[in-house]
């Protein structure tokens, strides 16, 4: 029940796909770097939506698809995950995202970290109401930082974010803004 899958699949450039049910048996995992450095320009990595769909007690998505090549980000990947606390360098260099949706953490209302989640990722927008239901962070350090292609941010991206307690770097080195 309480399974590592820490780089599990660690630079592995030609994983293409892996089953939505693989972890299926391990309610609460803890998923850190599982992904690191999978696919590759020529082989992007396809996330399932539902792959972590029976990973409701897992608390750790740290460094997730960290420096990744990934074919698009599912909307709800994370949607039955309710206790996730750690985002931290989830999406760190992860090339392919393409756009990300508002409910992406919209069921992660215990997170407390989201430190340089999506740093250098390849975002050209940050959707409104992307933190609207995580009431429980602590630190966006890093979060958005080296995003050349933002041009701007949602003016209540932060509304609900009031036990935050650090922001530093957060933009750092986002040219357009």
């Amino acid at each position: 029940d309480s399974a590592g899958f820490s780089q599990t699949f660690y630079r592995c450039t030609r994983l293409s796909k892996v089953p939505e049910n693989l972890f299926e048996n391990y309610p609460n995992a803890g998923f850190s770097a599982t992904f690191q450095g999978c696919g590759s320009s020529g082989f992007p990595f396809e996330v399932p939506e539902k792959l972590f769909t029976y990973c409701a007690g897992s608390s750790i998505f740290a460094s997730l698809f960290d420096s990744a090549y990934i074919n698009g980000l599912p909307e709800k990947l994370f949607a039955h995950n309710p206790l996730a606390k750690n985002f931290s360098r989830c999406f760190n260099n992860t090339k392919g995202m393409g756009k990300i949706s508002s409910e992406l953490f919209a069921n992660n209302p215990l997170v407390e970290n989201f430190s340089w989640c999506f740093y250098g990722a390849t975002l050209n927008e940050v959707p409104e109401g992307l933190f609207r239901n995580n009431t429980s962070v602590k630190t966006f350090e890093g979060c958005f930082a080296n995003q050349t292609a933002l041009k701007n941010i949602p003016e209540s991206l932060f509304d609900n974010c009031d036990k935050v307690e650090n922001f530093n770097k957060t933009f750092y080195y986002c040219g357009n803004l």
